[in-house]
């Protein structure tokens, strides 16, 4: 644990997030942070974030990429090697912070309306109303929005070279939604509309958001019924990238029942 605060305090600034994740009591949560003087997050879940990750021992240790994949992962160790957080913290876009001046583009921001943000940033700068410093600022934080916009649709394109159409759509859906109004969103809808409209790649949409779902139903279930759910799946998916994953978790859910 000590090795995750010194991450945590070393690479903070820079984007990393250390979380401890665990399915313990508050109280016994609570005992151990005090005990060991934890300074990173620990997080209560009540789901089951094993079978998402695929654990198969602990501790485990994973490293998400800011593009949401996982970049990295042990299953019996803690120990992240750093040259592999250097090598990701390079594609981190840190959330600009805004002057006074620019509160109502902190706002839109935190609420993912970056449409909003980039347009009201885009009128103040036009506007000439900001000193030097908020305006350099202001034409920052547009350079982010944008470079953000691009990293998403990077994303989705990759994801569909690899096949992962599932991972592209929510790419575009994300891209669509925080860029409405803008020449990326618009674009991003239009692909999206495409794509699910392909008789090849809906399967794999369809498979992947019906596995998000059942994902989450099992998590309530007994190991048994959680199987059964993952074996109809796999079975109406078949030949997908959700239902092949479905039938690796029917394999799991079945070896916990017996």
């Amino acid at each position: 644990m000590a090795h995750l605060d010194e991450l945590q305090a070393k690479y903070g600034d820079r984007g990393l997030v250390v979380l401890a994740v665990t399915d313990e009591d508050a109280a016994k949560v609570g005992k151990f942070i005090a005990d060991t003087g934890a300074k990173h997050a620990v997080v209560i879940e009540s789901g089951n974030i094993t079978i998402g990750f695929g654990v198969t021992g602990f501790p485990s240790s994973f490293l998400v990429d800011p593009d949401g994949n996982i970049a990295w992962f042990d299953h019996f160790s803690s120990k992240l090697p750093e040259a592999v957080i250097e090598e990701n913290l390079r594609k981190v876009r840190l959330t600009p912070d805004l002057p006074k001046s620019l509160a109502s583009a902190a706002k839109s921001i935190e609420k993912g309306d970056y449409a909003g943000a980039r347009k009201f940033l885009s009128g103040k700068i036009d506007s000439g109303s900001l000193d030097r410093a908020d305006a350099t600022v202001a034409e920052e934080t547009v350079k982010w929005i944008d470079g953000r916009a691009v990293d998403l649709e990077a994303r989705a394109k990759k994801s569909g070279e690899a096949g992962d159409w599932y991972d592209a759509s929510l790419a575009l859906e994300r891209l669509a939604d925080e860029y409405k109004g803008l020449e990326a969103g618009e674009k991003a809808a239009a692909d999206l509309r495409e794509i699910e409209k392909d008789k090849d790649k809906k399967p794999e949409i369809d498979a992947g958001r019906t596995l998000e779902k059942t994902m989450e139903r099992a998590r309530k279930m007994k190991p048994e019924q959680a199987a059964a759910l993952y074996r109809a799946l796999a079975r109406k998916y078949e030949g997908t990238k959700a239902g092949r994953k479905a039938a690796e978790l029917a394999t799991r859910e079945e070896a916990k029942s017996k």
